[in-house]
């Protein structure tokens, strides 16, 4: 069978053989398909396309020799031509690969994407939705955009003022770059932001915090955040707030995205039927949208990019369905919770 996209994924956890010995093999493992990807649909185009597994947990695809990765870049590639696929999304190891995307896009003749520029559109979206869940429009919002100089984070900043953000302040280490930034934002949009080389000054009163920076000590310390705060963590530095026993607080480090269509995987996967997380998505609305192109191949994540893949993600009918952080679903009991703490904290007058 032919699909459209193939969309490389993490080895599961789904094995009956200890972790230890999953772990083991796994290196010398080949790619695989894992499940096909059917009847992903909307009314201007429909999809076909297939999930292929690395047969690398995270913890080994981040650390395994940069040849090593690249070769089992390469085979799964080799493998998603062999099956048709017109586009390929580095999906879950759009982190780890680095320039290995762009040596296998022209090496395979074949459009490759690492779906950063969607992962960051979602991550826009997720954190308005967020906000919403926590009463807290986005106008009324106050935001904190760590490693605003960075491509993901500038980008973020100048999108959240553009949607609507009144009060922005970004926080990076370099000043001559926060200028700049903050004088484009006014220019553009209106918007006049304060800028910090840390956040300790204003992430206490900061309803939520992007993440979008390189560097750890840019994170502000998790007692400084206020109760009801929302974390969006889309740097690549670990979140380690939830071990810290806040439980007042709301920690994401992903979107789970509602497929269009009436969508049916054919193999086990780790996240809830009808969604997937948005690192998978790029190349799914890619394909509906008939754009067999590298939309994003490098590390470098552009506003016009970013807002492209908006669009489209809006006009074929993908939507943020949940969140996850740690590779945990984050529930309704969870929001709840902490909904609850910040009523109390209301009641109490703090």
């Amino acid at each position: 069978m032919n699909y459209q996209f193939a969309v490389f994924i993490h080895a599961g956890r789904q094995s009956a053989l200890p972790a230890w010995i999953s772990d083991w093999f796994s290196p010398i493992i080949p790619p695989h398909k894992v499940s096909a990807v059917y009847r992903l649909s909307s009314p201007y185009g429909q999809a076909e396309g297939v999930f292929l597994s690395i047969s690398l947990p995270p913890d080994q695809s981040n650390c395994l020799p940069a040849p090593r990765l690249a070769k089992k870049i390469f085979s799964a590639g080799r493998l998603a031509k062999k099956m048709g696929a017109r586009i390929i999304d580095l999906g879950a190891l759009n982190a780890a690969a680095g320039h290995i995307g762009t040596a296998l896009a022209r090496t395979l003749q074949l459009p490759v994407t690492n779906g950063k520029s969607f992962i960051a559109a979602a991550a826009l979206e997720g954190s308005k939705k967020a906000l919403k869940l926590m009463g807290v429009p986005l106008e009324e919002a106050e935001v904190l955009v760590l490693g605003a100089t960075g491509s993901t984070g500038s980008a973020c900043a100048q999108l959240l003022a553009k949607d609507g953000a009144n009060y922005l302040t970004l926080v990076a280490s370099d000043q001559n770059q926060l200028e700049l930034l903050a004088e484009r934002i006014f220019y553009d949009y209106g918007v006049a932001c304060k800028i910090a080389s840390n956040a300790q000054r204003s992430s206490g009163r900061a309803d939520l915090i992007i993440s979008a920076g390189k560097k750890p000590e840019l994170l502000p310390p998790v007692e400084d955040l206020k109760t009801g705060a929302v974390f969006y963590g889309l740097s690549e530095i670990p979140i380690s707030f939830n071990t810290i026993g806040r439980s007042d607080i709301l920690i994401i480090d992903g979107s789970l995205i509602r497929l269009p269509g009436d969508i049916l995987f054919n193999g086990k996967l780790d996240f809830p039927p009808l969604t997937a997380p948005a690192f998978m998505v790029e190349a799914m609305i890619l394909a509906l949208e008939g754009r067999f192109e590298s939309f994003t191949l490098s590390g470098d994540i552009r506003v016009s990019k970013v807002s492209e893949i908006r669009k489209m993600a809006v006009k074929h009918g993908f939507e943020t369905a949940g969140f996850y952080c740690r590779g945990r679903l984050i529930t309704d009991m969870d929001i709840e919770k902490i909904k609850g703490c910040v009523s109390g904290n209301a009641r109490s007058g703090k």
